[in-house]
């Protein structure tokens, strides 16, 4: 109801008083559209850094990593801004099949700094992985990527 006052109240004014209304209006609209434009840059920019900082994850318990901490996860930051946080989720479906197995909600982070440029790999525990599977044969991947960069 209050909004059909406002509209109303505002067709009004601009009946009895068409120039002042058309020039309040139109720095109105151009006072909104700088701030949209302004949140739309930062979005996109925020967007490209996140694309920038590459993250990846395969099973190599038999190779940089040990049985204990078998999944090796490697961040490669090619943006130039530095990352103070990298969050995951860990996925794993079978060859050819498109079921995550991993159990539950099972967030990974990483709070390893990186200036632009660096990289880095870890090694983790595989999550809880539903029905009998060979972790070595399953397809991994992750999922809910996010990363906090240093303000």
């Amino acid at each position: 109801m209050i909004y059909l006052i406002a509209i109303l109240g505002l067709l009004l004014l601009i009946c009895l008083f068409p120039r002042q209304m058309l020039v309040i209006v139109a720095v109105v609209v151009l006072f909104l559209s700088l701030i949209a434009g302004y949140w739309y840059l930062e979005d996109r920019a925020e967007k490209q850094a996140q694309n920038a900082v590459i993250i990846g994850v395969g099973y190599s318990a038999s190779g940089d990593c040990d049985r204990d901490y078998p999944l090796r996860v490697s961040i490669v930051n090619l943006s130039s801004r530095v990352v103070e946080r990298a969050q995951w989720q860990f996925v794993a479906c079978r060859s050819g099949h498109s079921s995550d197995l991993v159990e539950g909600y099972n967030p990974v982070h990483s709070d390893r700094i990186l200036q632009p440029g660096e990289s880095v790999a870890l090694c983790f525990r595989l999550p809880s992985v539903s029905g009998d599977t060979v972790p070595a044969q399953l397809q991994w991947s992750l999922k809910y990527q996010w990363v906090k960069f240093r303000d």
